[in-house]
């Protein structure tokens, strides 16, 4: 049998040789990194280089994210994770448990794959193994049995501990898990490397100490955090190959890391020689706790009574780590011997830094520490939520009890000592220092004890227990941390943060801060003004204050009486009540809906998106060679990921796999020297890796799981690439082992997996930074977005819009033409008035109006200004901006303009100097400085083209100032979606849509939904079916000829239609394609300029009036092309009720019966007149340089019958 788990020594990796499997549990092989140092011969721990210390996390404050980012675990959950094997010396997890063990007498027949040189234990070892095995069955319900065949050795027991020489790839160790019990079965064998001097004599304290205790969990079914694996040519880091946050040698002796990746430090050459937090926790999910251990009054640290080495300190130097599990009695933490600052904490699941060290003392779950002495230094003490007896002794000293009834220790008389109460916090000057004491009870002089008195507000927390937490009138700040915690906030404006487990929290009265935390929380704000806050949520949340309920990453809550919510950083769903609340998404790409009341709603910062998609290989892709690889170079992206290590600052690109049945082949580029970190995880057969350099050979490989703890089909590897170039990552399945190496074989078809592909600087696909969706509904609402590009949607009531940074749209639920807007204001269609404060965009059904400086639309716009000097008409502009948003340059469109008959008559025949001189005085409104004019010349003469610099004029700050004015008013630019369905109801019905028909369908389209399935649906209504259902196909052609196209249909084409219906052609296909024709499009297009025109607006299409009279010809067009409105101009619309007939002659300035009239310049003309019947109507433009009499000449454009005049171009 090949052992399970092993130490070791990466600098002793030579080869080709692969890591070990593990026969009978699928080849679960973990192997060891730890490397001796080449300065001393120490071995030194794995950590991050210059990473330096992070903050430690206590029990209480696991569960979500540690510090760097990376996923934690609570106590509990490490604990399962490294007994995720689930194998024991039980038939029951749980259950006391008994193994026999030896020390090997004779060498097996055959010993373990690639080791030689048995010998037996040294005495030494002998000593130091009994320790490592009292260490473990005084914390969990395993007892240890020797069999000694009277010379102390033995070959008849279940566990069997030697030693080897030399081999197994130079492991310091190596071990097996539990299986069978039989004397013959290597289960429970532990070998340890004699080679390695601090195996040959182990030390308290040292690596050879540890090496013992870490292979007997091993031998009693612990695993590593996570399932490393060292390699020829490959090095183990904390970031790469870390399971979770606390995979360190600070929370377990089974990591492979240092301390000091997780905030720890024990000092040079240190380490644990007994189980740690998470250790004994995951021996204790085995074989339950030991309740007979240290039942007494037991103390540790300085006048140990523990009755272990490693809880026992001597002298100032001494250096202790150890985590205590103690059953019962009445216990003291004694370091009174150091004369460093410490912090000495007394909560369950805490650590406390002790003798210079960091990290190095803690208190398993379960255990009850109650008092603690400190040093004479400048101590920092936490009681517990017990009743604990704290002493400071020397220096100024910090002391806070915490929960329960805690007294503060002093040497001398109460005489000696000054004590200033300051609200919660009390100062005590005297013989001992200066401390400062929060929450306790009494203060213990020589001679006496006095009652504390504080007075106002708390600010306490618990522990990883319940706790139960009542504040006062006052301002309270009440932390719960761990536990199913009962926190209430009373009077005052409180602080309540639950922290993990399923708390109660009520706020009582004043305006309260409710944090839940991790869990199931019953949050009630009570009276006042109160927050719920989730924004230390390691997900998602979706809030409800209608419902009351809560969902999400910080667990399932229901929350009552609150007003303000406080979202997470991740994306979230909040929902306001029918009062006025307060929804602050708090970042992240957020949808916000407030409901009625008057509500204030917030963004925050964005949300990252886009990236590159998975790629997905499907079975019927043979990539079974190096030739047929599927390249990942474009998948690569930093898109944040739970499955990823460093997801965010390593790019990586993942593959969703189904195998086809041969070896399975990838391709990437890496460059000298980076790292290439390959992760399966998701395996549904045994997955193995193999690495293929530039040079064509494997210079890699592996069959171990992955570093986030997944199961044994899993497989992860890492390598630091030294030559650049493609490297190709080889999937396979695992077949069989060969002492160290393992062989592959192609993976059955069908199998799936997921690759995850790590490569340090590998080019990345783009994040974008994506914002919210805000609803204010119903009320007066405050929405402000935050630094992405978000969408408020004021919804009824007059709103204020501020869309903060980025570019942002106001959406609105009707058609442009049912609001009045601009870039400060927009209303109508009973949505209110809503004021705008940077917004970019007021998006409407059917189009958008765009205030965005930055936009292709502005863009467009002062090229027209700049090239034409006038404003662009509709149409030209929506093509041109469409050309832009295909891709084509704006140096491109620029070159289209200059070649345009308009600009060619304006300057065309100019010079270069007449060239620039011009530009000056169309594009920015004055004459050229003669610098400027003469650089600009010197340009176009040495190579410099037209185009060019028109375009530099034309984006300009001083053109885009001048500019200005018509951004203000907006640029409309249309949604083709909506015009496209707008077209269809002409084509259907002919006539114009209706708003809330044109949102629907247009939402559909853009939703996804086919155009030939709205057609059908169109064809399908009972307006259709009553103009069209019974009519034959010939007659259903010749309507759609006469009603689409307003004409009679042409021979060939009756027939083609007709014989295409009769051959099985759907009419919903044919009503598309008229609708979507050339011809339809082009007869239609007025309708939709500047926004569509819809079904009860007050106006008179253009396709309307010519259905009315043949021969009219079009109303306004003739006038606007006649018209070139370079100045101000006046516009009214006369109105003749004498004429029967249109006479042009009997109208003029001074037989006007009626008229309106507007000051335009240079753009839009927007005036809503009233209905007029019986009589003609005409416009009538006058520039203000011209005379009314000089206004005859220009002509006018009659209207028949009731007419609407509206958003016509002059």
């Amino acid at each position: 049998m090949t052992p399970a788990l092993a130490l070791q020594g990466l600098n002793t990796f030579q080869g080709n040789a692969r890591s070990f499997g593990t026969e009978g549990l699928s080849g679960f092989g973990e192997i060891g990194g730890y490397t001796p140092c080449g300065c001393c011969g120490s071995f030194h721990a794995i950590f991050e280089e210059g990473g330096g210390p992070l903050s430690l996390l206590n029990a209480d404050d696991r569960g979500g994210f540690g510090p760097n980012g990376r996923v934690s675990l609570t106590t509990g959950g490490a604990g399962a994770q490294i007994t995720r094997s689930n194998v024991a010396w039980t038939t029951t997890l749980g259950q006391p448990g008994t193994v026999t063990f030896a020390f090997r007498s004779t060498a097996p027949t055959t010993m373990p794959s690639d080791t030689v040189g048995f010998t037996r234990f040294t005495d030494a070892q002998i000593a130091a193994t009994l320790l490592a095995l009292a260490s473990w069955s005084e914390v969990a319900n395993i007892t240890f049995t020797r069999v000694d065949g009277g010379d102390g050795f033995s070959d008849g027991a279940t566990m069997l501990f030697g030693n080897y020489a030399s081999g197994s790839d130079g492991a310091a160790a190596f071990a097996y898990l539990p299986a069978t019990r039989t004397d013959s079965s290597n289960s429970g064998d532990v070998w340890i490397n004699n080679g390695l001097s601090y195996n040959a004599t182990p030390v308290l304290l040292g690596y050879g100490q540890q090496v013992l205790t870490h292979e007997i969990g091993h031998a009693i079914g612990l695993s590593h955090p996570a399932a490393y694996n060292a390699a020829p040519g490959q090095s183990l880091t904390y970031a790469a190959n870390a399971g979770y946050f606390e995979d360190s040698r600070q929370y377990s002796i089974m990591s492979y890391f240092s301390e000091s990746n997780t905030g720890g430090s024990f000092g040079s050459g240190r380490y644990s020689s007994a189980p740690l937090m998470d250790d004994i926790a995951a021996v204790q999910r085995l074989y339950g706790a030991n309740m007979t251990t240290r039942t007494g009054n037991n103390t540790y640290g300085f006048n140990s009574n523990a009755g272990q080495a490693w809880f026992s300190a001597t002298s100032n130097t001494s250096a202790v780590i150890f985590a205590v599990w103690d059953a019962g009695g009445t216990d003291t933490f004694d370091f009174s011997g150091y004369n460093n600052a410490q912090v000495i904490d007394l909560r369950q699941g805490s650590f406390s830094n002790v003798g210079a060290l960091i990290g190095n003392v803690s208190i398993a779950i379960g255990a009850v520490i109650e008092n603690a002495i400190g040093g004479s230094g400048a101590d920092t003490m936490f009681g517990s939520s017990g009743d604990n007896v704290l002493t400071g002794g020397a220096g100024n000293d910090r002391i806070d009890g915490g929960l329960g009834s805690d007294t503060v220790v002093f040497s001398g008389n109460r005489s000696a000592y000054t004590v200033t109460w300051n609200g919660q916090t009390a100062t005590v000057f005297g013989p001992d220092g200066t401390d400062v004491i929060s929450n306790v009870e009494f203060l213990r002089f020589a001679d006496q004890t006095i009652a504390a008195a504080f007075t106002g507000g708390l600010n306490v927390s618990g522990d990883i227990t319940a706790n139960t937490m009542t504040g006062t009138a006052s301002v309270d700040t009440l932390n719960g941390l761990g536990g199913n915690d009962t926190l209430s906030g009373l009077g005052g404006n409180d602080t309540l943060d639950g922290g993990s487990g399923d708390d109660n929290i009520s706020g009582g009265d004043g305006d309260d801060i409710l944090i839940g935390g991790l869990g199931g929380d019953t949050i009630n704000g009570g009276n006042g003004f109160d927050q719920v806050s989730y924004g230390t949520a390691g997900g998602g949340v979706t809030v409800n204050l209608a419902t009351s309920v809560v969902s999400g990453a910080a667990g399932a809550d229901v929350v009552t009486n609150v007003e303000w919510v406080v979202g997470s950083t991740f994306a979230d769903t909040i929902t306001g009540s029918a009062g006025n609340d307060r929804l602050d998404g708090n970042g992240g790409n957020d949808t916000i809906r407030a409901g009625a009341g008057d509500d204030v709603i917030t963004a925050g910062a964005g949300a990252q998106t886009g990236g590159a998609p998975d790629v997905v290989k499907a079975r019927a892709t043979a990539n079974a060679t190096t030739g047929t690889a599927i390249s990942l170079d474009g998948s690569f992206d930093l898109l944040a990921s739970t499955e990823i290590a460093n997801s965010t600052t390593i790019p990586h690109a993942t593959v969703t796999a189904i195998a086809h049945g041969g070896m399975e082949y990838y391709a990437f580029t890496v460059a000298a020297g980076q790292t290439i970190t390959l992760d399966i995880d998701n395996g549904s057969f045994d997955t193995t890796l193999s690495l293929i350099g530039p040079g064509g050979t494997e210079v890699a490989s592996n069959d171990d799981s992955t570093p986030d703890g997944g199961p044994a089909t899993d497989s992860n590897l890492t390598f630091t690439a030294t030559t650049a170039g493609v490297y190709y990552v080889v999937v396979g399945q695992w077949s069989a082992n060969s002492g160290s190496t393992f062989t592959s074989v192609a993976p059955t078809a069908g199998g799936t997996y997921t690759l995850h592909v790590s490569v340090a600087s590998h080019a990345v696909v783009p994040l974008t930074l994506t914002g919210s969706t805000l609803y204010g509904d119903a009320g007066n609402d405050t929405i402000t977005g935050g630094s992405a590009s978000d969408t408020l949607v004021g919804g009824a009531g007059n709103d204020t819009l501020n869309g903060g940074v980025g570019v942002d749209g106001a959406a609105y639920s009707g058609l442009r033409r049912q609001y009045t807007a601009n870039s400060t204001t927009v209303s109508g269609n009973g949505e209110g008035t809503d004021t705008l404060i940077d917004i970019e965009n007021a998006v409407f059904v059917d189009g958008s109006l765009t205030f965005d400086v930055n936009s292709l639309a502005a863009q467009v716009m002062r090229l027209y200004d700049a090239a034409l000097d006038r404003q662009p008409d509709q149409g030209g502009f929506e093509s041109l901006l469409d050309a832009m948003e295909r891709g084509q340059s704006l140096e491109s469109l620029a070159g289209a303009f200059l070649a345009s008959a308009e600009f060619q008559g304006r300057y065309g025949g100019l010079n270069n100097q007449q060239y620039v001189e011009q530009l000056y005085r169309f594009c920015l409104n004055r004459e050229g400085d003669a610098a400027g004019v003469s650089n600009w010349v010197n340009a176009l003469n040495t190579g410099t083209s037209r185009t060019n610099l028109l375009v530099f004029f034309s984006e300009s700050a001083e053109h885009r100032t001048l500019t200005g004015a018509t951004l203000q008013a907006g640029l409309w630019v249309a949604n083709d979606n909506a015009t496209i369905i707008a077209r269809l109801y002409d084509a259907t019905f002919d006539r114009l849509p209706d708003p809330n028909g044109l949102a629907a369908w247009t939402a559909n389209l853009s939703g996804g939904m086919s155009l030939l399935t709205i057609a059908t649906a169109f064809a399908g209504s009972a307006e259709f079916q009553a103009r069209y259902g019974t009519v034959t196909n010939e007659q259903f052609v010749r309507q759609m000829y006469q009603f689409c196209l307003n004409r009679e249909p042409d021979a060939g084409g009756l027939a083609g239609w007709t014989n295409a219906l009769n051959n099985g052609t759907s009419r919903a296909q044919m009503l598309l394609n008229f609708s979507e024709s050339a011809e339809h499009v082009s007869l239609t297009a007025a309708n939709w300029l500047g926004g569509i025109r819809y079904d009860g607006f007050s106006g008179s299409p253009l396709e309307d009036a010519s259905k009315h009279s043949g021969d009219f010809g079009p109303q306004v067009s003739p006038l606007a092309d006649h018209v070139q409105v370079d100045h101000d101009a006046f516009v009214w619309l006369a109105v003749d009720t004498a004429a029967a007939v249109p006479d042009t002659a009997s109208i003029d300035t001074a037989a006007r019966l009626s008229w309106m009239e507007g000051l335009v310049h240079d753009g839009l003309l927007d005036l809503d007149f009233a209905r007029f019947s019986s009589s003609e109507t005409a416009l009538f433009v006058r520039p203000d340089h011209l005379t009314d009499s000089e206004l005859m000449g220009l002509g006018h454009a009659p209207l028949y019958g009731t007419a609407h005049l509206d958003d016509w171009l002059i």
